[in-house]
């Protein structure tokens, strides 16, 4: 099942002296959050799970609901001297 993310990211660098500098950076995954399903999942056992999208089954975990990762920001400095 093919599915699509759009990861963003921005890098700055700034000189302070001729030999002092910094680089900010920001990394975004999944930037507009899309929500992707899995596949529904077929639990035979249980007739109540038949077809369920994933979670949680009294104590049995069916897998994921989510085919993608949820939006996630990563910020960071690097100072070079």
């Amino acid at each position: 099942m093919p599915f699509w993310n759009v990861d963003f990211s921005l890098k700055k660098n700034v000189h302070v002296t001729e030999r002092v500098g910094a680089e900010f950076q920001a990394i975004f995954s999944n930037l507009f959050n899309h929500n992707q399903l899995s596949d529904p999942y077929l639990v035979l056992g249980d007739q109540g799970d038949w077809g369920a999208l994933g979670g949680l089954s009294g104590v049995q975990f069916t897998g994921q609901a989510q085919a993608n990762s949820p939006r996630a920001m990563e910020f960071g400095l690097r100072l070079r001297f």
